[in-house]
């Protein structure tokens, strides 16, 4: 039970998720993880946990042979599918 209300939680904030993170986290500090994440070079295998709607995991992904982007919600998925 504890699952499914977290994964409803979550899936219900999904179209805001972006938003939400750079009003909190701050527009200038968003971008900064995302330009030194895209620095990192020949990550072979990743996998990122809690990706939200995947706005870290396209940085990531372009140094990536491969990766496993996982949340707790299907809707942060499927937006992270949309994105990437």
């Amino acid at each position: 039970m504890k699952n499914e209300k977290l994964e409803k939680d979550w899936g219900e904030m999904a179209e805001r998720f972006d938003e939400s993170t750079r009003y909190v986290v701050g527009e200038a500090i968003c971008k900064e993880i995302s330009e030194r994440l895209s620095k990192e070079k020949n990550l072979g295998e990743a996998i990122e946990f809690g990706c939200g709607t995947g706005y870290f995991t396209r940085a990531i992904a372009k140094n990536a042979a491969r990766i496993i982007a996982t949340d707790v919600s299907k809707d942060m998925l499927d937006m992270a599918k949309v994105q990437l």
